[in-house]
């Protein structure tokens, strides 16, 4: 109580103050200071799941980002295997082709030979009849005065053998 009497405070004042401010202090902390602390621990708490929501959508964001980079490297290189897939059976069909065309001329070609010999062994076989045609009676008139019918003969097969062979060659 000297204590009192030194700083001049009255005992039921000072009583009177503290049980109003422990009063003032449970209100205050019941009314004001829970639901402030409850909004910021709520607040609090959502901005840590935002943010942990965003650091998952950042993962999710990158893998897909990865996936697709990927996915495109992958599509790259199946294109540039169709393509040379392509080219290859391009070149192949083109190969066949000129295989199939060469052959095709090489088939015309032995049957242009095979026409011309044929028309050359005819013709042939013509000039020796139309040879033998005018050759026979003009040696015949020569021949029928001074030569028997033996060298007849004889002459006669000598000058178709040669015509025949100036025609065959």
């Amino acid at each position: 109580m000297e204590i009192l009497d030194k700083f001049r405070l009255n005992e039921m004042l000072f009583l009177a103050q503290t049980i109003n401010y422990l009063i003032l202090l449970l209100i205050l902390t019941h009314f004001t200071y829970k639901p402030l602390f409850r909004v910021l621990n709520e607040r609090r708490d959502t901005i840590e799941t935002s943010l942990q929501k965003a650091e998952e959508i950042d993962e999710q964001m990158e893998n897909l980002r990865t996936y697709h980079e990927e996915q495109l490297i992958k599509a790259r290189d199946e294109a540039r295997k169709i393509i040379a897939q392509a080219k290859t059976t391009a070149n192949q069909d083109r190969e066949k082709q000129l295989i199939k065309t060469q052959e095709e001329i090489d088939a015309l070609f032995a049957r242009a030979r095979t026409e011309i010999a044929a028309e050359k062994q005819e013709m042939t076989r013509d000039v020796e009849k139309q040879t033998a045609k005018f050759l026979i009676p003009a040696l015949e008139k020569i021949l029928q005065e001074s030569v028997d019918d033996d060298v007849r003969q004889q002459i006669y097969e000598r000058s178709v053998k040669r015509v025949a062979q100036l025609y065959n060659t």
